[in-house]
C-alpha cells in the first residue's frame, strides 16, 4: 500500500549520532531506575530486631550500642514501664532514685535515660524519633531550673543524644508534623558551622525550608536514594503485678534527720563534704550563688519545653513533669525565676498533665533534705518522688 509506505518513510539520509544515542539511553536507564525505586515511593526499613533486657537501670544516652535505643524502643513502647527523662541528676545511684526505688520496692518497672546537658529540645527530638511507639507511653521528664538559664540544648548535646537512628526516623515518618521538621531546620541552621562532616539527615534538615513544603515529598525521594526509615522490633519483658503495700509515711522524719546529722558545719542544709570542698573560697569565706534575669518571651530552653509539652499531648502520653528545687539559703535572688516558673506550671497544667514542683523561692518554704547540696536531689526528695510517680501511674 503506496499511502501506508508513506508514513512508514525513513530517510536514508539519517544518522543516529553516538553522542545523541548515548545521550538517549542514559535518560531511558534514569526513568527506568526512577520508576523502580522511586516512582512507586518505596522507602527502604531498616529492622532493629532485639528485646528488653533491663526492667531497671538507667543510661546516659544511646550512643554506645543498638541495644540503648532497644531498650528506650521498649520502655516507651511498654505500657508497665516508666520512661524517666532527666540531665545530671541521674548519676547519682542512690536506692532511693526512681530507677531503683520503684522497681525494687514496688514492682514497677522505670528506665531512666540521661546526663549533663539532656534538656528539652534533645528530649523533644528523641522523642519525636519514638513517634510510633508513644500513644499511652509513661513518660516523666525531670526538668531543672538551671536549663532555663542556658541557652537551651547545646550542638554537642544535640549531636550526642539524636542519634543518626533517631534522625532517619524523623525524616522518614510521614506522621510527623512538617513544621517539628522545621524546628530541628532552625537548629541545625543555627550551629551548622559546629558541625563536622554533617550526615546526609543533618543536611536534609538544614536544606528544608517553610516554602517548599508542598515539594517536601520530592526532597525526601532524594534522601531515600542512600538512605533508609528506621523500625524498631521489640520483644517487650513482662512485669510483676506491682506492690501496693509500701508504708509512705514512714520514709520522711527518718530521711530528713538523717540528711540534717550530715551538714553539721553550715546553716545552709548542705552537706559538709560539698560546703568545705565547692563553697568556700580560699580565706574560707562562704560564697553566696546569683542567678540571672530571664525573659520569657525569648527564653530558647521555654520555647523548647512548650514544643515538648505540645508534642507530647498530640501523641496522647501519659506525661508527667517534675521541678527540681535549688537551695534558696545558698541563692539570694530566686524570685527571679517566679516569671519563668509561672509560664512553666500554665504550659503543663493546661495541658493536663501531672505536675510536682518541688521549686521555692524562700528558706521558710525549703524542706530540708529535698537536696543534698544546692541543686542536686538528696534521699528525701527522691522519696518526694517516687510517692509522685507512683500516685501518678499506680493505675
Amino acid at each position: 500500500d503506496l499511502q501506508k509506505s508513506e508514513f512508514l518513510y525513513f530517510p536514508t539520509s539519517f544518522r543516529l549520532d553516538p553522542p545523541i544515542f548515548i545521550v538517549f539511553f542514559i535518560t531511558i536507564i534514569v526513568l527506568k531506575y526512577f520508576k523502580n525505586n522511586i516512582a512507586d515511593n518505596k522507602i527502604k526499613t531498616t529492622e532493629i530486631i532485639g528485646k528488653q533486657e533491663m526492667y531497671k537501670g538507667y543510661y546516659s544516652n544511646c550512643a554506645n550500642s543498638t541495644q540503648e535505643e532497644i531498650e528506650l524502643a521498649g520502655s516507651l513502647q511498654n505500657k508497665n514501664f516508666i520512661t524517666f527523662l532527666a540531665s545530671s541528676e541521674l548519676s547519682n545511684n542512690s536506692p532511693y532514685i526512681p530507677y531503683n526505688f520503684l522497681p525494687d520496692s514496688l514492682n514497677m518497672p522505670l528506665l531512666a535515660f540521661g546526663h549533663a546537658h539532656h534538656q528539652s529540645f534533645s528530649i523533644y527530638c528523641e522523642l519525636l524519633a519514638m513517634q510510633k511507639y508513644l500513644k499511652g507511653s509513661k513518660i516523666s521528664i525531670f526538668l531543672s531550673p538551671g536549663w532555663f538559664e542556658s541557652e537551651g540544648t547545646n550542638i554537642e548535646a544535640f549531636l550526642e543524644f539524636v542519634r543518626p537512628n533517631f534522625l532517619k526516623s524523623i525524616v522518614y515518618n510521614k506522621k510527623i508534623n512538617f513544621s517539628d521538621k522545621i524546628e530541628i531546620k532552625k537548629f541545625i541552621s543555627s550551629n551548622i558551622d559546629n558541625i563536622e562532616n554533617p550526615s546526609e539527615e543533618i543536611k536534609y534538615f538544614y536544606d528544608l525550608n517553610d516554602n517548599i513544603k508542598q515539594i517536601r515529598d520530592f526532597q525526601e525521594i532524594l534522601y531515600r536514594t542512600k538512605n533508609s526509615t528506621v523500625n524498631y522490633s521489640v520483644k517487650l519483658l513482662k512485669s510483676k503485678p506491682k506492690n501496693n503495700n509500701y508504708k509512705w509515711f514512714n520514709f520522711k522524719e527518718r530521711l530528713q534527720q538523717d540528711f540534717i546529722d550530715s551538714t553539721s558545719t553550715n546553716s545552709y542544709y548542705i552537706l559538709n563534704s560539698y560546703y568545705k570542698t565547692y563553697l568556700l573560697d580560699k580565706n574560707g569565706k562562704y560564697q553566696h550563688g546569683i542567678t540571672l534575669k530571664m525573659d520569657t518571651k525569648t527564653n530558647q530552653e521555654l520555647k523548647d519545653l512548650k514544643l515538648l509539652v505540645k508534642f507530647l499531648k498530640q501523641n496522647q502520653c501519659k506525661a508527667s513533669f517534675i521541678m527540681q528545687a535549688l537551695n534558696p539559703y545558698h541563692y539570694n535572688n530566686l524570685k527571679e525565676f517566679n516569671p519563668i516558673m509561672k509560664e512553666i506550671k500554665k504550659t503543663i497544667e493546661s495541658n493536663n498533665f501531672p505536675y510536682l514542683n518541688l521549686f521555692v523561692t524562700e528558706g521558710k518554704q525549703f524542706e530540708p533534705g529535698i537536696l543534698h547540696d544546692i541543686m542536686h536531689t538528696n534521699d528525701y526528695g527522691w522519696m518526694k518522688i517516687n510517692k509522685f510517680l507512683y500516685d501518678t501511674y499506680k493505675e
